[in-house]
């Protein structure tokens, strides 16, 4: 019985090692960047409100680099009352559409979701005002457990041209919570279109300028690509199983 148990953690170890060398050994490259320009706006949203910004990955980088490896965008948070804290109990979510709607516009449904997370103030900048980066690693695009997660295949490559769409919920307007997207231009890799997607209950409005001002902007976001493929979520979960199998070993040695 005890060759058994000893088996049985020498290969969940094993499997868990190939998930870490795995993952280690992947070479990444930014394909899109528009991260280093902040334009000192933001496009405040309201509860449950959905906007998209469509993106163009760079196509050099892109073909080096075509399965997305992490992305990550830039948050604005504020509450007059509550310093480095949100009133609400404020959750986000990010889709990822194909531009093959009427006019251009996104597809009906995502070909990613990252399901419900909760967002807590960004670093504070201010007393009463964070700003800081959302980010998403590739266990989170994968793999996710989150509610509603919609996980993209590992085979999936990045498309020439998709919409990033974004929605927020649980804002305490009343208690002074304000929450925005911070606008950023020029991109230095990739394009975007200066403007973004509105969607107003039944389609999908093309708004010309994303700031309140005449010069076009767009929000600030990174996307990471990797040369080959991550791990499949099956590896993953046969990992996290070794992590447990070992876990429940070391408590019972300790009885």
């Amino acid at each position: 019985m005890k060759s058994k148990v000893l088996i049985k953690l020498f290969l969940a170890t094993v499997v868990g090692l190939c998930v870490v060398f795995s993952a280690a050994a992947q070479t990444t490259g930014t394909v899109y960047d528009n991260s280093s320009n902040d334009q000192g706006s933001n496009l405040i949203l309201t509860n449950n409100q959905i906007i998209g910004v469509e993106i163009l990955p760079d196509a050099t980088a892109a073909s080096s680099y075509p399965y997305l490896w992490s992305f990550s965008f830039e948050l604005y948070g504020a509450n007059a009352g509550h310093y480095w804290t949100f009133s609400g109990a404020v959750q986000g979510d990010v889709s990822f559409y194909l531009n093959t709607g009427v006019g251009g516009s996104p597809a009906s449904t995502p070909f990613y979701n990252s399901g419900w997370f909760s967002v807590n103030m960004p670093d504070p900048l201010l007393s009463n005002i964070g700003v800081g980066t959302i980010g998403f690693a590739w266990q989170d695009i994968y793999s996710s457990t989150l509610p509603g997660a919609l996980n993209m295949p590992t085979t999936l490559t990045l498309p020439n041209d998709f919409t990033v769409v974004f929605s927020f919920s649980g804002l305490d307007v009343a208690g002074g919570d304000v929450l925005g997207l911070a606008n950023f231009q020029p991109q230095t890799l990739g394009t975007n279109y200066g403007d973004y997607w509105s969607w107003n209950g039944n389609s999908w409005d093309d708004i010309s300028v994303l700031s309140t001002n005449s010069t076009p902007t767009s929000v600030g976001m990174q996307f990471v690509g990797s040369a080959t493929e991550a791990p499949e979520p099956s590896t993953l979960a046969l990992g996290a199983l070794g992590g447990l199998l070992m876990t429940h070993l070391l408590r019972r040695r300790k009885v």
